[in-house]
């Protein structure tokens, strides 16, 4: 016995390697069946068993299978049915009944789709090929055995799993073409008067499927996005898109949507149950994708839109005079602007999940908006001391009234984030300071339920790949209750009777991936000294394994992450936080080398968000493996969109952090090395230009000129003729991350002002860059920085990936990657 405990402690003295990442599985998406006694769901196969790693958008689909699992029985985890080794498979939705579920699969690029039926235990195969969109839901279940499906024309793949794959499919047959001199190998994109005035060839078919009768009957073609089904299943609501106006033809940065930043969407409802009327439209507007909703009774929708023609609407502020809410009633057939006196509505920012939302209370509109006073609205990447100050910065819930003012529905809460969980006939369902409260259509507040000494969090499903969140109302919500002992357990509530179901006690080391609202049953993941579990806590009683995996886990040493408080020196109110992940086996008195891992506008107000089994190219185990300690600072900045300097005065937020992982008396101060990707990456450049504290850097896939990134196209989509693809940088410059507001020619100083290649001669600290060919931030830009570099004969390493997008994929790049980062960093801070 003693000589199994010594062996088992030797053993577990061994890093995370490469190798140990490779093997990890995972699990997707978690479905249970009405009756919560049964569950589908995904299982990812090792990451270096895939059979490519070339289609960065399936976020490992190629390499899932279906299993299912009977929770009334033990031992039960089978293939849902035969599949084959080299196809991914994935779930869609389930019919109402629970008796089938939508699946999809893709197998040499080719993307398929059929319904199992548990029943028979057969998976019928649909002779479509589905589009899955990244806006909305499809397929759409309207009853227990007719879909409606979006799908592509025959010998078209989905966009998603093709587009990558076109330019490494088609370039080298053009240069071949233009070396034997045989045929012109031009590509033309127009803008302005240039434009054709063609409509573009239809995209999709709108297609009802009856799994009865067989019969697949097309509803419509064009090219669609953003369904929502009307809760009693009569109408489809979904935008149809169009050739812009010649006079409207620009490029709509906020356009949640790629295809709508150069297209008109149109509103289209079409009706489902037999009957042969004309679809419905709304030709005075173009709604937003993200924001349509329905009325509880299925006869009203209302969206929020711009106007078809531009024109001024009198009672909007200036930077938002085409916004309006619209109404569609279905019985008359008639659409109309619903008066809200002037409220503002936060841009997205160019994302689909962060558009204003829409509820009804009964007959009457309750939209998420902004006061006229309201300079800007809030955004996450505040920290906490400057969310509580910004309170009147955010956006609230008002209830649009007709002709009298809108009335809001939670100015009275002191909370600045607003979260409504349902709507019902009695008015929202709301979370906010730690409690549930029902908000009447009169203002009123009252607690839903007694939570006395407990905190409430909602729980939400996780995304999983091509997967969006379902936005319509709940009849019934699972919350999270934290005790001030700081026991959690599961809570389900029933807004309509006030009704609980207690679930069970879960450990914060449990991640829940889905809840039965029924019996109040959850499943969990479970991180362990020895590997994953996939978990089923009941509603009474203890969480038993339904299935165990990652178990190469172990023998490797685990680190504890250690939460640090730390504060600017100009402002010392202003608590920041962040993480310190140790080495493991770390021995008091013992200091490390640091490597600072940075992300502008990242604040960590949240538990640790990495594991051992975390399947990333930068999952900082292997660094502590290798005998580094890994800080993560906050570095808050404003608002995505708002312009602002977020290259400024980096190293005031950073260093600070750095000097508390010191005080804390396990970081070597003459050891400091730095990393970050992306925007990180970006953050690496500015803090080197502001500091010489480090001596090693290594800057991944970093932005470095943003007067030369705007005009840049991502290379992923460029062969595909459609610039409102592969023309996304003035977006992120403009309107989201970038932060400088407006286009280069109107502020071009702060463009420069915001470029690290523009102080590389302050760069001081050995520097790596890397890049990949194919990532939408250009290569080009790291070739700019290190010709800078070079000229100035700094010392630095560029490292390119051929066939590489933003993020490493192949097995072998990712080994290559990390060895040349411990090259770099061993030879510069000597761990």
């Amino acid at each position: 016995m003693l000589s199994a405990l010594f062996n088992r402690a030797v053993l577990a003295e061994r890093g995370l390697t490469v190798d140990d990442m490779f093997a990890l599985e995972d699990i997707g998406r978690v479905m249970f069946d009405p009756a919560g006694t049964r569950i589908v769901f995904e299982r990812l196969g090792p990451y270096g068993q895939a059979p490519s790693f070339g289609r960065e958008l399936l976020a490992g689909k190629d390499r899932s299978h279906i299993f299912v699992a009977d929770l009334t029985q033990s031992q039960s985890v089978r293939p849902l049915f035969p599949q084959e080794r080299n196809t991914g498979y994935w779930l869609g939705p389930a019919s109402p009944d629970g008796t089938q579920i939508v699946l999809f699969w893709i197998a040499n690029g080719a993307v398929g789709t059929g319904v199992y039926d548990f029943g028979t235990e057969r998976l019928k195969t649909l002779p479509l090929t589905p589009e899955l969109l990244h806006y909305g839901q499809s397929p759409i279940w309207i009853s227990d055995h007719v879909l409606i499906y979006l799908a592509l024309p025959d010998g078209q793949q989905p966009f998603w799993a093709s587009s990558v794959r076109k330019m490494a499919d088609e370039l080298p047959g053009l240069w071949r073409h233009a070396e034997r001199g045989d045929m012109a190998t031009a590509s033309v994109l127009a803008s302005g008067d240039a434009l054709p005035d063609a409509a573009p060839e239809a995209e999709h078919l709108l297609l009802r499927v009856d799994l009865q009768s067989g019969t697949v009957t097309r509803i419509d073609r064009g090219s669609f996005t953003a369904p929502a089904l009307a809760p009693d299943g009569r109408h489809l609501a979904v935008l149809k898109l169009q050739p812009p106006a010649v006079q409207d033809r620009r490029l709509r940065l906020l356009e949640p949507h790629p295809m709508l930043a150069s297209r008109d969407p149109e509103l289209m409802i079409y009706p489902l149950a037999g009957s042969k009327q004309a679809p419905i439209t709304c030709d005075a507007a173009y709604p937003l994708a993200g924001t349509l909703a329905w009325s509880t009774d299925g006869r009203k929708l209302a969206f929020l839109s711009r106007s078809a023609d531009g024109r001024a609407i009198e009672d909007q502020p200036p930077d938002q005079q085409d916004r309006q809410v619209m109404m569609v009633n279905v019985p008359s057939r008639s659409c109309r602007r619903i008066p809200h006196d002037g409220l503002r509505f936060r841009d997205g920012f160019g994302k689909y999940l962060d558009q204003p939302k829409i509820l009804w209370l009964g007959d009457r509109i309750a939209i998420e908006a902004l006061s006229k006073e309201t300079a800007r609205p809030l955004h996450e990447d505040l920290p906490p001391h400057e969310k509580t100050a910004a309170r009147t910065d955010s956006p609230d819930w008002y209830l649009l009234r007709g002709d009298l003012p809108p009335l809001n529905l939670t100015e009275r809460f002191a909370a600045s984030r607003l979260r409504p969980l349902a709507a019902t006939k009695g008015g929202l369902i709301m979370l906010a300071e730690g409690k549930l409260w029902r908000i009447s259509p009169d203002g009123d507040r009252h607690p839903v339920t007694a939570t006395a000494g407990s905190a409430l969090t909602p729980w939400e499903e996780p995304l999983s790949g091509l997967q969006l969140p379902d936005f319509a109302s709940q009849h019934r919500l699972s919350m999270i209750a934290t005790r001030e002992t700081g026991e959690q357990r599961l809570l389900v509530l029933d807004p309509a009777t006030r009704q609980t179901i207690p679930g069970g006690v879960i450990s914060r080391e449990d991640r829940i991936l889905a809840v039965s609202l029924q019996r109040g049953t959850a499943i969990l993941r479970r991180e362990s000294t020895d590997g994953s579990r996939l978990m089923v806590l009941p509603a009474a009683g203890e969480a038993r394994a339904l299935l165990h995996f990652n178990r190469h886990l172990a023998d490797v040493a685990d680190s504890q992450p250690i939460p640090i408080r730390y504060a600017r020196k100009d402002k010392p109110a202003a608590e920041l936080s962040g993480w310190l992940l140790l080495p493991s086996g770390h021995k008091v008195g013992v200091r490390h080398p640091l490597i600072v891992i940075v992300y502008p506008g990242a604040v960590w107000t949240g538990g640790w968000p990495w594991k051992r089994s975390s399947i990333s190219p930068f999952n900082p185990y292997l660094l502590t493996a290798k005998g580094y300690a890994v800080l993560y600072p906050s570095i808050p900045l404003g608002p995505p969109g708002q312009a602002g300097d977020p290259l400024m005065g980096l190293a005031e937020t950073v260093l600070p952090a750095v000097e508390r992982s010191i005080e804390l008396g396990s970081v070597d101060p003459e050891r400091l090395g730095l990393f970050g990707q992306s925007y990180g990456g970006y953050g690496v450049l500015g803090l080197l230009s502001e500091s010489d504290r480090f001596k090693a850097a290594v800057a991944a896939a970093a932005p470095v000129n943003l007067l030369s990134a705007y005009g840049q196209f991502d290379p992923r989509f460029d062969r595909t003729g459609r610039p409102e693809l592969f023309m996304d940088l003035p977006r992120w410059a403009e309107a989201d991350q970038g932060r400088m507001g407006v286009p280069p020619w109107d502020d071009a100083e702060r463009y420069l002002r915001n470029s690290p290649l523009f102080y590389v001669e302050r760069i001081r600290t050995p520097l790596m860059l890397i890049q990949g060919d194919r990532d939408f931030i250009p290569v080009s830009q790291g070739e700019e920085m290190f010709s800078a570099l070079y000229r100035l004969q700094k010392t630095a390493l560029f490292v390119r990936y051929w066939g590489e997008g933003h993020v490493l994929t192949s097995p072998a790049n990712i080994r290559d990657f990390w060895d040349r980062l411990f090259d770099w960093y061993d030879r510069y801070l000597n761990p």
